[in-house]
Parts: C-alpha cells; sequence; structure tokens
C-alpha cells in the first residue's frame, strides 16, 4: 500500500448484474464495491487492499460533488418569469440529486409551460445514463 495513505471508508453494494467483484469510484458513491448476490463477503477487504494504488489514483481524479451545483431557480425569459427550484431527498439510490420541484407565484400557468416544467423535472430527477 502507499505509505502515509490509509483506504476511506467504502460502500458494498450487491448486484444481480454483477459477476464478480468490481471496485468503482466516482463523486456521487465515493468508492463503492459491487458484488454478486450471495457473494461471501469475507474476500472482500483483501481485494480493496490490494487495488489501493489504483484506488488512490481514481479518487484523485474524482472531482468532489460540491464542484456540481444543482440550480436555485430557473429563469424563464420568454414569460418573463423566474421559478425557484426545491429539491427532496430521493429514496433511489440512483437518482443522487432527488426529486425536483418547480415553485412559483402568481397567476395560473398555460397549460403547455405547465407541461414542459413537468418534463424538465422528470428530466433532473432521472439518474444519469451510460
Amino acid at each position: 500500500m502507499t505509505q502515509g495513505w490509509t483506504i476511506p471508508d467504502y460502500n458494498i453494494r450487491e448486484s444481480k448484474r454483477a459477476r464478480r467483484m468490481t471496485i468503482k469510484v466516482s463523486s456521487w458513491t465515493g468508492l463503492e464495491v459491487v458484488v454478486p448476490v450471495g457473494f461471501n463477503q469475507k474476500h472482500i477487504a483483501e481485494f480493496v487492499q490490494s487495488k489501493s494504488r489504483w484506488i488512490k489514483k481514481a479518487l484523485e481524479n474524482t472531482h468532489p460533488v460540491e464542484e456540481l451545483k444543482r440550480p436555485e431557480s430557473v429563469e424563464l425569459g420568454l414569460q418573463n418569469d423566474t421559478w425557484s427550484v426545491e429539491y427532496s431527498p430521493s429514496p433511489d439510490q440512483r437518482s443522487p440529486l432527488g426529486a425536483a420541484r418547480f415553485r412559483q407565484a402568481g397567476p395560473e400557468l398555460e397549460p403547455r409551460l405547465e407541461n414542459s416544467l413537468f418534463l424538465l423535472a422528470a428530466f433532473a430527477a432521472e439518474p444519469d445514463r451510460p
């Protein structure tokens, strides 16, 4: 292992699709070990230890989540209007942003605008696709 560096805490996730043990590093989930369902977890620590150099390099190349900002408002130039955006936690781990909700004070919305904002909120809540 690299001197003066220790492996950070990691999450273990069982996956029906996994065929072997893998390590994932991302801004959202940090360090994650993905194993097949029913995998003997006694072997995980040894595996992670053997990959410590790769983990260190991967973590150094990963940008922290704090650099990724969620909008606090959305400006609708054609409508000359600004909407605030509220986020709520999502129970789905694939959607780290949670659900987005748009708020406006004032008159009722045009149906087309309301539909557009609904689609925008649904898009904001979807997980990243590979």
